[in-house]
């Protein structure tokens, strides 16, 4: 079995524009409204807002406020932004838009084969008020294979739990899922049609579209 490997938190920055950020459900976490950091490679965007005290989110943290995104534009939850006001309908739809339309993101998940096993070193939240940096054994359920339709249900690595049980491309139910291998990291893209969780990009990659969806540090608990 691989032991888990878990690097202490960074001190993190509150951003002074909190109305630029929603907040993360059930943390004293944000996430900006809008893509940034674009044109960088996955180190690049890395490290530039590691200095920023800011950090990639990972599938883990991203996907559930997603789908916590799509929700509140259907009227079906409540987003808040980072000074606690709630956000109206449309406002919330204006969130959700480029998260089923219109984004290219890296998302801080990096994958490494080790003695037969592949590794998954992430982000994830422990505490409302404690992100830390996790390497351990993946768990993906074998009965999900590349270019799958899987339902929007992730365990807390961030991997879908099962087939989609829909048969076509539901922006509100399901998404399309490729596998990791060696060496590979994360990213999440959306488009007319369809939205495509990615688990072999190449960290060397940049294009002016893919940027990341920075986090932040809150002051209270959304």
């Amino acid at each position: 079995m691989v032991a888990q490997h878990v690097v202490p938190a960074r001190t993190l920055v509150q951003p002074k524009d909190l109305s630029h950020y929603i907040g993360i459900p059930g943390t004293k976490f944000m996430i900006e409204r809008e893509q940034s950091h674009n044109n960088l490679n996955f180190d690049a965007a890395d490290a530039s807002l590691k200095k920023e005290g800011l950090f990639m989110p990972s599938p883990a943290i991203f996907m559930p406020y997603r789908n916590k995104a799509i929700k509140a534009a259907a009227g079906d939850a409540r987003l808040y932004d980072g000074a606690g006001k709630v956000l109206t309908r449309d406002a919330a739809n204006e969130v959700a838009s480029p998260l089923t339309e219109g984004c290219w993101a890296w998302l801080y998940a990096k994958f490494a084969e080790q003695q037969g096993r592949t590794l998954i070193t992430y982000n994830r939240i422990r505490k409302p008020d404690t992100v830390e940096e996790v390497t351990e054994a993946l768990q993906l359920e074998k009965s999900i294979s590349g270019g799958t339709l899987v339902d929007l249900v992730f365990n807390e690595q961030g991997m879908p739990v099962r087939e989609s049980r829909r048969q076509g491309f539901d922006a509100k139910n399901n998404i399309c899922f490729y596998c990791p291998c060696d060496g590979t990291v994360a990213w999440f893209w959306a488009g007319a049609g369809r939205a495509i969780l990615v688990y072999y990009g190449d960290p060397l990659d940049s294009d002016a579209a893919l940027g990341v969806f920075a986090c932040a540090a809150g002051a209270q608990k959304f």
